[in-house]
């Protein structure tokens, strides 16, 4: 059995001028997946999310054109913090274990 996981940023949304500061991030839309392989079995799972930063660090700004998808990554999962981050973790797994093993399932009609 392989559990991968993997996050990923999907927009940044930046206001054009702030503080003197030119195309400045304040909501990252990001992803988080799961994929786990279980011999023949591939489970996946994902989710979706966004998040608002605060005001600028004009000695740590990073110009638009320079922010890596790691370093936005990042700053997603400070701004959520540890606890958060580790609330989706567990929901990704949530979600794999209900692929694996349904709480519900659909029954063929008995008249069928």
């Amino acid at each position: 059995m392989t559990l991968t996981s993997e996050w990923h940023i999907a927009a940044l949304e930046t206001a054009p001028s702030e503080d003197g500061l030119t195309d400045v991030v304040k909501v990252g839309h990001w992803t988080a997946s799961a994929t786990e392989v279980d011999g023949a079995n591939t489970y996946t799972a994902s989710c979706y999310g966004s998040v608002g930063f605060g005001a600028p660090d004009p000695d740590a700004f990073v110009d638009y054109p320079n922010i890596t998808e790691e370093e936005a990554i990042t700053w997603v999962k400070e701004t959520l913090g540890t606890e958060q981050v580790t609330a989706i973790g567990h929901n990704l797994l949530s979600q794999i274990e209900e692929q694996k093993n349904p709480s519900i399932v659909t029954l063929p009609l008995p008249w069928s």
